[in-house]
């Protein structure tokens, strides 16, 4: 009978120890998971500042026509889409839109033409380009403009930021 009493405790800690493995195991897969999607998504947005910007010299609000202004320029950067945040605490009027690598009509939002022509189908600014936008329904002046990139599916920080926006002066929409 002690021969089948001492079997019972080898089975116990084998079974004891293949538990601990089990359990060390999906701790250490759950945590590498984790941390490799937070690399991943590191890694989209890495080396993005200075890529994409606010062009502050055409950049400006028209109070003849309530309309913001803005221009945007990009360098070599791949990106699905970019989001446009313009504030305005005065009358708690903004506006936030993403633009796209495809044409497509946003609602007050229009290309800025040099003739003065408002074309209502935008787009992302072009590699190596730039864009200028009629930004429609502003009271007022707005405080602040922010552009974010959205890369590879992630939603990057904040690149440019423009917190004083003069009055257009032969620019206006």
């Amino acid at each position: 009978m002690s021969y089948k009493k001492g079997l019972s405790q080898v089975v116990s800690t084998v079974l004891l120890i293949l538990l601990s493995v089990a359990f060390v195991g999906g701790i250490f897969y759950t945590v590498r998971t984790y941390v490799e999607t937070g690399i991943e998504s590191s890694d989209s947005c890495s080396n993005i500042i200075e890529k994409v910007n606010i062009n502050s010299e055409y950049t400006c609000y028209d109070s003849s026509s309530n309309s913001v202004v803005v221009s945007i320029a990009r360098s070599e950067i791949s990106m699905d889409s970019l989001l446009v945040s313009i504030y305005s605490d005065e009358d708690g009027n903004s506006k936030i839109f993403f633009l796209s690598n495809e044409q497509e009509e946003i609602e007050g939002v229009s290309n800025y033409d040099s003739g003065g022509a408002e074309v209502s189908m935008v787009s992302l600014p072009g590699n190596e380009s730039g864009k200028t936008y009629c930004v429609s329904g502003f009271p007022s002046a707005p405080t602040r403009i922010e552009v974010a990139p959205k890369i590879g599916g992630v939603q990057c920080s904040v690149v440019d930021t423009v917190g004083e926006i003069k009055g257009c002066v032969n620019l206006g929409c």
